[in-house]
């Protein structure tokens, strides 16, 4: 009679040491793995391109004689859809390679290195969209070229570590995709594109608590100025700082969120017993 053996998983794994040979060689593989897969390659090329090519068909020529003001709309809607590439890029990139994880994790490949080597080979293919979505959307433009593609950078960051802790806690590829128009709510109600929150009618809590949640109001506060948008970095205003550290802030805990989802994958792992036979 044949015995099951179940998983493959050890019961406890044995404690290793960091290792940048091992670092750089899931970071070469998740590189490939990017490079391989034909369909991967190119949706990351084709939907910087086709956001782009949508916010300019409603931006397509800009007021003369006004650098940032009445326009002011389009780099806004960059910075949304630069949050939205980095929450798509990431949103399945740990939920959809559960077996990868697994394996690694037989070898004795620690969490921190799992998660740095998927941020990074993640980052590497987002900065390439960023730099497209950038490209189109400063075409005769007299935006700061700088101050644009940082707010891009910082806002695709942003939804990349919110995509890998979503993608982390997630049970099925299937769930974390559905949530991401859930995530996108926020960004795009909290922007000032929407005029909200609206005195006298939105509750202070939403207006003091959930709105420093979001990411664009911190972006706008530091990169959407009009006077940024035109000058460059000299014109950013004074105490931007405040809006930089809560930002940061954000992004750090929801790094925190990533390892504590990768830490239950593998508690849950571990619980995955053997049928008797």
């Amino acid at each position: 009679r044949i015995q099951s053996f179940g998983s493959l998983v050890p019961s406890r794994t044995p404690r290793r040491p960091p290792s940048v040979a091992r670092f750089l060689a899931l970071l070469e593989r998740g590189l490939l793995r990017k490079v391989v897969e034909r369909s991967s390659a190119v949706a990351t090329v084709l939907l910087p391109v086709a956001v782009a090519l949508s916010i300019r068909l409603v931006f397509w020529a800009w007021p003369p004689g006004d650098p940032a003001g009445e326009a002011i709309a389009m780099p806004l809607l960059g910075y949304v859809a630069a949050i939205w590439l980095g929450v798509t890029a990431s949103v399945q990139s740990v939920v959809g390679e559960r077996s990868h994880h697994r394996q690694e994790k037989i070898l004795g490949v620690l969490d921190v290195e799992y998660a740095l080597a998927k941020a990074i080979a993640l980052s590497v293919a987002l900065a390439g969209q960023i730099l497209v979505l950038a490209s189109i959307l400063l075409w005769r433009t007299p935006l700061d070229a700088g101050v644009f593609l940082a707010g891009l950078g910082a806002g695709a960051l942003a939804g990349l570590v919110l995509g890998l802790a979503v993608s982390a806690l997630s049970p099925t590829p299937e769930f974390a995709l559905r949530l991401v128009p859930v995530l996108m709510i926020p960004q795009i109600l909290f922007s000032r594109l929407t005029g909200f929150p609206i005195a006298d009618f939105t509750p202070g809590f939403s207006e003091d608590v959930l709105s420093r949640l979001a990411f664009t109001p911190h972006l706008e506060s530091i990169f959407g100025n009009p006077r940024a948008l035109d000058a460059g970095f000299s014109a950013i205003p004074a105490g931007w700082g405040g809006a930089a550290g809560q930002l940061a802030g954000l992004v750090l805990f929801l790094a925190g969120l990533a390892f504590v989802g990768l830490w239950l994958l593998d508690r849950r792992e571990r619980r995955v017993k053997a049928p008797r036979g």
